[in-house]
């Protein structure tokens, strides 16, 4: 939906990444997401560190 630009990086800010295994190993996890406008793509993408 239309929205500001500053809400749409604060809600891409607050991804987060949850593993439910009873023994999960801890590193860096890659994750992807794209936005678009309707009339262009742009794509982001950013890492975590499961602990």
């Amino acid at each position: 939906g239309a929205d500001t630009v500053a809400n749409y990086q604060a809600a891409l800010r607050s991804v987060t990444y949850r593993n439910g295994s009873g023994d999960p190993t801890a590193g860096e996890r890659a994750i992807g997401f794209t936005v678009t406008d309707g009339n262009s793509d742009d794509l982001g993408d950013g890492a975590l560190s499961a602990t």
